[in-house]
């Protein structure tokens, strides 16, 4: 099903709102060629991933894609939103999310438009949104960048159209704007972690002979991805801790979307090989002059050897060698990567609430989990402050587990 929509702006655009499976398949070429044309380093808004996770995930969703294009037909734009129940027993209360933003840890979601049509493509697809605002409660917006200059339009547009917005949630994902050389790199760090790094490279010379293999064509990567996974469940193993990595479905959607990525050559497997033993894999994605950093693993028996410092400082090296001028370590706020890198950008994740009972009710409860959340924030940064109470709470845990 489609519905044309024509918006009123400075620039003659056409919307198009795309709603089965037959259109998306129809529509991943022009998608590629606008991802490559827009000029995107963000291998999360690819056709790639996004039709994967689609074939994964979707289930009891429709698509709600809308599609902008100029007067020459050529598509300039994408929203890539889909349809579904908020909960599988409340069906009532009906949510609008992007693509691709639950089950497998994307980042920096947005719009993906033409270059210089940022503004006023933004702008059309909140109009056509809010031309269907009675097909949904809510609206869910997850990992965008809070500075995005789309995002910061089509919100606005949303807000001065009535809509009632809350931010749920906000992330840090630390990055590296890198230097020339890693040696450079590494004399703007901490000289004790320089240090560390240096120390570990001439333990693991003196240990056995080692090698980074950088994989980057299809069959390799397929071949050698599993002794990652295996290294990554390794290191969550001895931690006692679980990881959502190695769940079946994102190992079923991992298995799929690698050998869309590698024929691309957006794909990156490091691994760190000491005599004929693999100790360490880095796992990421390389697009134009930007590296994302996305999954690592090691074996915790060469833990004393610091391989997991060593793989990460490779693979920066690496993206250097290669031309990439940033290092995007991706949400989260583990200590190491602060160890590379002061610096970060803010993701947020919010909603938007319709007017009426469903999206009133929701509105409603999302403002009593904010509270919550926030409650459950300071008793954290509590317990962290006080020794004696933090070592109670992580015996308390591993009792429980």
């Amino acid at each position: 099903m489609t519905d044309n929509v024509s918006t009123a702006s400075s620039v003659e655009l056409t919307g198009t709102v795309l709603r089965d499976e037959e259109q998306l398949q129809l529509l991943l070429p022009e998608w590629g060629d606008l991802f490559s044309r827009s000029g995107c380093t963000n291998v999360f808004l690819s056709a790639e991933w996004m039709h994967e996770w689609w074939v994964h995930y979707a289930k009891g969703r429709s698509p709600f894609l809308i599609a902008l294009r100029n007067s020459a037909q050529r598509l300039v734009a994408i929203a890539p939103f889909c349809l579904g129940p908020a909960h599988p027993k409340l069906h009532a209360f009906r949510e609008l999310r992007f693509f691709a933003s639950w089950g497998v840890s994307s980042d920096h979601l947005d719009l993906l438009i033409e270059h210089d049509l940022e503004a006023s493509a933004a702008r059309q697809t909140a109009g056509i949104l809010l031309e269907h605002r009675h097909e949904w409660d809510v609206l869910i917006l997850d990992d965008y960048d809070a500075d995005s200059k789309t995002m910061i339009e089509f919100r606005l547009g949303l807000r001065l159209a009535g809509l009632r917005e809350r931010v749920m949630d906000r992330k840090i994902c630390p990055y590296i704007p890198l230097p020339e050389s890693f040696d450079t790199l590494l004399a703007g760090l901490n000289s004790n972690w320089r240090r560390n790094f240096r120390h570990g490279l001439r333990m693991l010379e003196v240990a056995a002979p080692f090698h980074l293999w950088t994989l980057t064509d299809p069959t390799s990567i397929q071949q050698r991805f599993r002794e990652a996974m295996n290294l990554h469940h390794s290191r969550f193993s001895v931690r006692r801790e679980e990881s959502r990595f190695l769940d079946e479905a994102q190992q079923a959607f991992h298995a799929g979307v690698i050998p869309r990525l590698a024929a691309r050559g957006w794909v990156r497997l490091y691994l760190l090989e000491v005599g004929d033993h693999v100790v360490a894999a880095y796992y990421g994605y390389s697009m134009s002059d930007r590296f994302l950093a996305f999954q690592s693993g090691i074996d915790p028996s060469w833990s004393r050897f610091s391989v997991g410092l060593i793989i990460v400082g490779l693979a920066i090296r690496e993206s250097i060698r290669d031309g990439h001028v940033e290092f995007d370590f991706l949400r989260g706020s583990e200590r190491y990567k602060f160890h590379w890198t002061k610096r970060t950008r803010e993701t947020l994740n919010s909603r938007f609430f319709n007017s009426g009972l469903a999206g009133s009710t929701l509105f409603l409860v999302a403002g009593l989990f904010t509270k919550w959340a926030a409650v459950r924030h300071q008793l954290r940064l509590r317990i962290e402050k006080h020794p004696a109470i933090n070592r109670l709470a992580r015996r308390l845990l591993a009792i429980q587990n």
